[in-house]
Protein backbone atom coordinates (compact mmCIF):
# COMPACT_ATOMS: atom_id res chain seq x y z
CA UNK A 1 0.00 0.00 0.00
CA UNK A 2 1.38 3.38 -0.97
CA UNK A 3 0.82 5.58 2.08
CA UNK A 4 1.07 8.84 0.18
CA UNK A 5 -1.71 7.98 -2.27
CA UNK A 6 -4.16 6.00 -0.16
CA UNK A 7 -3.79 6.83 3.51
CA UNK A 8 -2.99 10.52 3.54
CA UNK A 9 -5.95 11.73 1.46
CA UNK A 10 -8.30 9.98 3.91
CA UNK A 11 -6.54 11.57 6.87
CA UNK A 12 -6.41 15.03 5.35
CA UNK A 13 -10.10 15.05 4.43
CA UNK A 14 -11.94 18.00 5.98
CA UNK A 15 -12.99 17.34 9.58
CA UNK A 16 -15.62 20.09 9.87
CA UNK A 17 -18.24 20.08 11.29
CA UNK A 18 -17.15 17.34 13.77
CA UNK A 19 -14.04 19.30 14.80
CA UNK A 20 -15.85 22.66 14.99
CA UNK A 21 -16.68 22.21 18.72
CA UNK A 22 -12.94 21.92 19.39
CA UNK A 23 -12.19 25.25 17.73
CA UNK A 24 -15.19 26.92 19.40
CA UNK A 25 -13.95 25.79 22.84
CA UNK A 26 -10.33 26.89 22.34
CA UNK A 27 -10.77 30.55 23.45
CA UNK A 28 -12.26 29.47 26.80
CA UNK A 29 -9.96 26.49 27.39
CA UNK A 30 -6.52 26.43 28.95
CA UNK A 31 -3.42 25.28 27.07
CA UNK A 32 -2.29 21.70 27.69
CA UNK A 33 1.50 21.74 27.82
CA UNK A 34 2.34 18.08 27.34
CA UNK A 35 6.02 17.79 26.49
CA UNK A 36 6.92 16.05 23.24
CA UNK A 37 10.26 14.40 24.00
CA UNK A 38 13.18 14.23 21.56
CA UNK A 39 13.97 10.84 19.97
CA UNK A 40 16.83 10.13 22.37
CA UNK A 41 14.54 10.48 25.41
CA UNK A 42 11.19 9.09 24.30
CA UNK A 43 10.08 5.84 25.96
CA UNK A 44 8.40 4.90 22.66
CA UNK A 45 11.80 3.83 21.27
CA UNK A 46 11.98 1.12 23.96
CA UNK A 47 8.81 -0.60 22.77
CA UNK A 48 9.36 -3.59 20.53
CA UNK A 49 7.93 -3.81 16.98
CA UNK A 50 5.17 -6.22 18.05
CA UNK A 51 3.98 -3.81 20.71
CA UNK A 52 3.97 -0.95 18.21
CA UNK A 53 2.16 -3.10 15.63
CA UNK A 54 -0.61 -4.04 18.07
CA UNK A 55 -1.50 -0.45 19.00
CA UNK A 56 -5.22 0.17 18.77
CA UNK A 57 -7.41 3.14 19.60
CA UNK A 58 -10.83 3.44 21.14
CA UNK A 59 -12.50 6.80 20.87
CA UNK A 60 -15.82 8.35 21.84
CA UNK A 61 -18.10 9.98 19.29
CA UNK A 62 -16.65 13.42 18.51
CA UNK A 63 -19.90 15.17 19.44
CA UNK A 64 -19.63 13.83 23.02
CA UNK A 65 -16.16 15.24 23.73
CA UNK A 66 -16.12 18.33 25.95
CA UNK A 67 -13.01 20.48 25.87
CA UNK A 68 -11.48 22.12 28.92
CA UNK A 69 -7.96 22.29 27.49
CA UNK A 70 -6.42 22.65 24.06
CA UNK A 71 -3.09 21.85 22.45
CA UNK A 72 -1.55 19.32 20.09
CA UNK A 73 -2.50 16.20 22.10
CA UNK A 74 -6.09 17.37 22.46
CA UNK A 75 -6.43 18.29 18.77
CA UNK A 76 -4.80 14.99 17.78
CA UNK A 77 -7.30 13.14 19.99
CA UNK A 78 -10.17 14.96 18.32
CA UNK A 79 -8.84 14.06 14.89
CA UNK A 80 -8.43 10.41 15.93
CA UNK A 81 -12.03 10.42 17.25
CA UNK A 82 -13.29 11.81 13.93
CA UNK A 83 -11.30 9.22 11.93
CA UNK A 84 -12.59 6.46 14.22
CA UNK A 85 -16.17 7.74 13.85
CA UNK A 86 -15.80 7.73 10.06
CA UNK A 87 -14.69 4.10 10.12
CA UNK A 88 -11.04 4.82 9.33
CA UNK A 89 -9.23 2.27 11.49
CA UNK A 90 -5.46 2.53 11.23
CA UNK A 91 -2.54 0.49 12.48
CA UNK A 92 -0.22 2.10 15.00
CA UNK A 93 2.35 2.74 12.27
CA UNK A 94 -0.21 4.40 10.00
CA UNK A 95 -1.61 6.47 12.84
CA UNK A 96 1.83 7.68 13.93
CA UNK A 97 2.74 8.53 10.34
CA UNK A 98 -0.58 10.31 9.74
CA UNK A 99 -0.19 12.42 12.89
CA UNK A 100 3.42 13.22 12.03
CA UNK A 101 2.47 14.29 8.50
CA UNK A 102 -0.35 16.51 9.75
CA UNK A 103 1.27 18.14 12.79
CA UNK A 104 4.93 18.11 11.72
CA UNK A 105 5.00 18.16 7.89
CA UNK A 106 8.64 19.26 7.74
CA UNK A 107 9.86 16.11 9.56
CA UNK A 108 7.32 13.50 8.49
CA UNK A 109 9.26 12.29 5.46
CA UNK A 110 12.28 11.33 7.53
CA UNK A 111 10.71 9.80 10.61
CA UNK A 112 7.43 9.43 12.43
CA UNK A 113 8.88 9.61 15.96
CA UNK A 114 6.89 12.77 16.65
CA UNK A 115 3.75 10.90 15.62
CA UNK A 116 4.60 8.15 18.12
CA UNK A 117 5.21 10.79 20.78
CA UNK A 118 1.89 12.42 19.95
CA UNK A 119 0.14 9.05 20.36
CA UNK A 120 1.78 8.76 23.78
CA UNK A 121 0.57 12.27 24.61
CA UNK A 122 -2.98 11.44 23.49
CA UNK A 123 -3.13 8.45 25.82
CA UNK A 124 -1.52 10.37 28.69
CA UNK A 125 -4.21 13.06 28.41
CA UNK A 126 -7.11 10.65 27.83
CA UNK A 127 -9.04 11.88 30.87
CA UNK A 128 -9.51 15.16 28.99
CA UNK A 129 -11.04 13.68 25.82
CA UNK A 130 -11.70 9.94 26.22
CA UNK A 131 -9.42 8.63 23.44
CA UNK A 132 -7.56 5.59 24.77
CA UNK A 133 -4.52 3.94 23.16
CA UNK A 134 -3.78 0.30 24.07
CA UNK A 135 -1.29 -2.32 22.92
CA UNK A 136 -0.34 -5.93 23.58
CA UNK A 137 2.75 -6.43 25.76
CA UNK A 138 4.35 -9.52 27.20
CA UNK A 139 2.98 -10.51 30.60
CA UNK A 140 5.16 -9.45 33.52
CA UNK A 141 5.13 -12.97 35.02
CA UNK A 142 7.38 -14.30 32.25
CA UNK A 143 4.76 -16.72 30.94
CA UNK A 144 5.16 -15.56 27.35
CA UNK A 145 1.50 -14.57 27.11
CA UNK A 146 0.49 -11.14 25.93
CA UNK A 147 -1.65 -8.73 27.91
CA UNK A 148 -3.60 -5.69 26.84
CA UNK A 149 -2.16 -2.58 28.45
CA UNK A 150 -2.57 1.17 28.09
CA UNK A 151 0.21 2.89 26.19
CA UNK A 152 0.87 5.31 29.06
CA UNK A 153 1.26 2.39 31.49
CA UNK A 154 3.59 0.49 29.18
CA UNK A 155 5.81 3.50 28.55
CA UNK A 156 6.13 4.06 32.31
CA UNK A 157 7.13 0.37 32.69
CA UNK A 158 9.97 0.67 30.17
CA UNK A 159 11.34 3.95 31.49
Amino acid sequence: MNTSTTLLPALSAPLAPPIDPYWQAVPAASLNRFEILPPSETPMRKLNPVELATIRVSAPTPATITFTEYGEPIEAAMRIAVWHDRGIHLSGWQLAQGLAVFFYPHTAGRTSWKGWELLRAVDATSELHGVVVTLDALALDGSGYRRGVRLRDRTSEVM
